[in-house]
């Protein structure tokens, strides 16, 4: 191995160690021909048998992997192969030194990311696949190590290509061979036939996959569960995503690569569907379902219908600001689309409409106790649309825009990371004894059983100095396999340290 210092080829100076292997080392250095003596990364490798033979071979390897790497350094996410020679029979590959942090600086243990995060990581590494692939290349090698955030840009590049690895196993015999072929790539990351020595594209896909699910769920891949009789790994119910991301990443890494995406092209093609809502069935809009009432209302007793007051639309407040309203029914429930008018659906709203009317009642009498407790001069508030904003006073508007605070909510929901959202909301509705009775323990109970919250769109309608409504479309996935789509109205008001608080629901 070479020490820092040590000059190489009278071109490079080691300045520091990157890694060191069994087949070799990485080194920073700095190239004494160019002004200014930029750093960049020498790649040293050492052939196994040093003979003339072994030599020889090894050196017809180098020389095809060095084009190769020529090749694909025409990629703006891929280092350039700025030279490559031979010294002292051990061989030496030079490229860009790329300024940034590997992705696995972002995973801590039992952190996991947002469906957003992962979806623009997968679809940016994925165009680099399908350059690769498109040169007849293989990356086998891909990890959290292996994927760099460059700082200039946030992107991607993709680094430590695993075919130059394989010049260390020249000159071992058959056994040595086979095990140092098994070992060009990572456990936990490289699927079964990349472990007997057969590697395909659909390999970097599983690679890639488990990158993924490491992001969604916090868990490295060795501490996963596996399902004994299929080999499948088993971490779908840890994920932090919709039913639709989750599907594209299980079939990234089937076990069998015959089940699994056969080209990056084909993965980039599935979330692209997820997008425009080609890649599964939307939910039905419109009604409120389980996600729509708090926790305590949920029963298997029989629902009793009260007497409705005509031609007057509820408003309802949320059981926890950001959630799901207790119930809301203006009039006759609107039908969904008529392409998704099918039986079982026609069912579904059946049970929504009996449900909702028995929540309505109990909602209609707490307007009725909140009305009569305010000034018997106040003028009725149309709930169809929103009240007037007062007068612009000293108070400076928030910084943060109300539709991003509403996002910020939901991230913190979707992350579990309850005591953010909610100190998210309002005093008095977190004081509220009708939405939470039991305080945060009552918040607690309801999102505890949302396993996501997908947010379609965010659209601040009304702002002010100290008022703010936001119209957002929702989807709730909970941990029963329900889901649910609601457009919401939340209402927002300026607390004393100019940050918005969340103060109360309206279902559109």
């Amino acid at each position: 191995m070479a020490e820092v210092e040590t000059i190489l080829a009278g071109h490079y100076k080691i300045i520091a160690i990157l890694r060191a292997g069994g087949f070799g080392q990485t080194y920073i250095a700095e190239d004494l021909h160019r002004p200014g003596h930029p750093q960049c990364v020498v790649k040293h490798l050492k052939p196994a048998n040093t003979s003339p033979d072994g030599l020889q071979v090894a050196r017809r390897l180098f020389d095809a992997e060095a084009q190769v790497l020529e090749k694909l350094g025409n990629h703006d996410q891929i280092p350039r192969l700025l030279a490559h020679f031979e010294q002292d029979k051990e061989f030496y590959l030079v490229q860009d030194l790329i300024q940034g942090h590997p992705l696995s600086q972002e995973l801590p243990l039992g952190q996991r990311w947002g469906e957003a995060q992962v979806k623009a990581m997968l679809e940016d590494v994925l165009r680099i696949l399908a350059f690769v692939h498109s040169q007849g290349v293989i990356h086998r090698d891909i990890k959290p190590d292996n994927l760099m955030r460059r700082e200039l840009d946030q992107k991607f590049v993709l680094i430590d290509f695993g075919a130059i690895k394989e010049l260390g196993k020249v000159g071992l015999n058959q056994t040595e061979a086979v095990s140092a072929t098994v070992a060009i790539g990572t456990p936990g990351y490289m699927p079964t036939e990349q472990g007997q020595g057969k590697p395909r594209p659909s390999s970097d896909i599983y690679a890639l996959g488990m990158v993924a699910v490491q992001c969604l769920t916090g868990r490295l891949p060795s501490q996963l569960q596996e399902d004994y009789e299929t080999g499948e790994l088993c971490w779908q119910d840890q994920a932090m995503a919709s039913p639709g991301l989750v599907q594209v990443v299980t079939q990234m890494i089937r076990y069998h690569f015959k089940d699994r995406y056969r080209t990056a092209e084909e993965v980039l093609a599935a979330l692209k569907a997820l997008d425009s809502g080609a890649a599964a069935m939307l939910a039905t809009e419109a009604f409120p379902s389980a996600a729509a009432v708090p926790p305590t209302a949920v029963s298997n007793s029989p629902l009793v219908n009260p007497p409705v007051p005509a031609a007057s639309a509820t408003i309802a407040y949320a059981p926890a600001s950001g959630g799901p309203p207790q119930s809301h029914y203006p009039g006759s429930p609107q039908s969904p689309p008529e392409k998704r008018q099918r039986p079982v659906l026609i069912g579904l709203l059946a049970f929504f409409l009996v449900f909702s009317l028995g929540s309505l009642g109990y909602i209609w009498g707490f307007r009725e106790r909140s009305n009569s407790s305010s000034d018997v001069t106040s003028a009725p508030q149309s709930p169809e649309s929103p009240a007037p904003m007062a007068s612009a006073p000293a108070t400076p508007i928030p910084r943060q825009a109300p539709d991003d605070f509403m996002r910020q909510y939901y991230e913190n929901i979707n992350q579990e990371v309850y005591r953010n959202s909610w100190a998210m909301l309002s005093d008095g509705l977190r004081d509220d004894p009708q939405a939470h009775p039991d305080g945060f323990a009552s918040y607690l109970d309801w999102w505890t059983k949302v396993r996501y919250v997908e947010v379609l769109s965010a659209v601040p309608i009304q702002v002010s100095h100290e008022r703010a409504i936001v119209e957002m479309d929702l989807r709730y996935f909970l941990h029963s396999g329900r889901e649910v789509r609601q457009n919401l109205r939340f209402h927002l008001i300026a607390d004393s340290g100019n940050s918005w608080n969340l103060d109360r629901t309206q279902v559109q």
